[in-house]
């Protein structure tokens, strides 16, 4: 169970590093998918930078974990990466969500996320606010209370290699070009990361995220993430 100290962090809802994966690295690491399941098919995705975000609209590709590694992740291209989201429940299709849950042990409504692709891949600017009504109505509010009133909270946690993190607040948002139609639930920048990184009217702040470190990624808060070596991480989305 998380500690009361973390648990106040997270009703501020700012962005922290937690020093720990919660013991998830012992379920779920790069062996364990190789040996137990090398030969289950998964869907990836085509790994894109804000630009070109149409990209995000076609199909998922499929292969099998094993070709996945021996073709793209051995070879460290950076075409695609492994994501497992929203209705792509892979943890509950393997059998191991209990086990991962019962590690991460907090909050209720928990819904998890993977990503595991090559270095340079990413996750270009984006926020999520999880498509329910009350986020529609969390979200035309401005000021102090913008996101402590965010009632839905995503930790990050790097089992294996390593993350860079670009975080801005939600304030920013009238500073930035972004489109809502492409997720469910999420809003992504359609301006270039350079272009968004020089704006004079946005503040960012850059996180290093390592094997073993989690970190708390607020509803509304803007992120891009990339890898800077292969790296297989999970997302735990909960209520307090």
């Amino acid at each position: 169970m998380l500690d009361e100290e973390i648990i106040a962090k997270l009703t501020e809802n700012l962005p922290f590093k937690i020093d720990t994966d919660f013991g998830i690295s012992s379920v779920i690491n790069r062996q364990i998918l190789l040996d137990n399941f090398g030969d289950l098919i998964i869907k990836v995705r085509t790994s894109v930078e804000e630009g070109d975000l149409m990209e995000r609209l076609h199909p998922f590709t499929s292969m099998s974990i094993k070709n996945y590694v021996k073709d793209h992740l051995d070879k460290k291209q950076d075409l695609y990466y492994f994501e497992a989201e929203d209705d792509y429940d892979f943890f509950f299709e393997i059998g191991l969500k209990k086990d991962i849950l019962d590690k991460y042990n907090f909050g209720e409504e928990n819904t998890l996320s993977l990503w595991w692709g090559s270095k340079n891949t990413l996750s270009p600017f984006h926020y999520d606010s999880y498509g329910s009504g009350e986020d529609r109505v969390i979200k035309k509010i401005h000021g102090e209370d913008f996101y402590k009133k965010a009632y839905r909270h995503s930790i990050l946690t790097v089992l294996e290699g390593k993350k860079k993190i670009y975080i801005i607040h939600p304030k920013y948002s009238q500073y930035l070009k972004y489109s809502e139609s492409l997720q469910n639930g999420a809003a992504y920048c359609t301006e270039k990361k350079e272009n968004i990184l020089n704006n004079k009217n946005i503040e960012y702040e850059t996180i290093i995220l390592n094997a073993g470190e989690s970190l708390n990624i607020p509803m509304f808060w803007w992120h891009r993430v990339e890898n800077l070596e292969e790296t297989i991480a999970i997302g735990s989305t909960f209520s307090l």
